[in-house]
This record gives C-alpha cells, structure tokens and sequence, in this order.
C-alpha cells in the first residue's frame, strides 16, 4: 500500500477528479504521479492535500500505527462474517460503516478490505466482491 493509493481513496470517497484535488497544490501531472507511486509527495503536499480530503495528515505519514478501536471493530466485523448469518452482516455494514472510513493503520487497512470482499460473497454479490478484490486488493499483492 502506498500513499499514493490512499489519496485516491480519499479523492474518489470525496467524488473529486484529480484537477479538483489538487487545485492550487500542484499539477494534475505531478498529482497523477503521487498517486500512481511514481513520486513521493513532500511534506508540504501531504498537508494541503489532507486539509483537501479533510483527513489528518498522520493518515497519509504514520500508516504503521495500529487504532485498537479499529481492530475491536475489524474483530467483530470478522466474527460476523463468519457467522454467516448475511442479516448481521448487513445489519453490522449498515450500523458501523463510518468507523471504517478512516483506517489508519495499512494493516488494519488491508484487513478491512480482505473482510469487505469476504463479506460480499457471504451474501452473494459476487460481482461487487470482484470489482472489490480488483480494486483494493489485487494491487497490494502485486507490490
């Protein structure tokens, strides 16, 4: 995971393109680059950019620091899944999402997504749970 991937996380939750995102920071060029890993932003981007995407700054620096009320709510989110009962797991989506948009840790990240694909195909949408792996997981193994 780098932080190139999270800033277009972050971008595309906000629903913005990529000129919008980086409007007065720098060129769309450059922020293409970051967020396709092939430049580091400095520090001074990382700061615009997190007041952008309205996340702090230690998301996109201090991605190894685990939250352990994130990994209390990975854990129940995990037990659900394998209770395989797709009303709790609804019921668990729809009650706790906004604890997971901000996931500070790229492991607790990466657990986070493994267990959203999981989920998927425990209630059948396996398409979703395609396009899912596609996009949040497949690239992490590559690296």
């Amino acid at each position: 995971m780098r932080i190139g991937n999270r800033i277009k996380r972050q971008r595309e939750f906000k629903g913005l393109t990529q000129k919008e995102a980086s409007r007065g920071i720098t060129s769309v060029s450059h922020f293409s680059n970051i967020e396709n890993g092939r430049f580091q932003p400095s520090a001074d981007i990382l700061r615009l950019l997190a007041k952008r995407l309205e996340v702090p700054v230690e998301y996109f620096l201090d991605i190894h620091i685990e939250d352990i009320d994130t990994e209390k709510t990975l854990d129940e989110y995990e037990y659900i899944i394998n209770s395989k009962d797709v009303k709790k797991i609804e019921e668990f989506e729809s009650k706790r999402s906004d604890d997971l948009i901000y996931i500070p840790s790229i492991v607790q990240e990466f657990r986070f997504n493994l267990l959203k694909y999981l989920s998927f195909l425990e209630q059948d949408r396996f398409n979703e749970a395609i396009c899912h792996y596609k996009k949040e997981i497949s690239g992490v193994c590559r690296l």
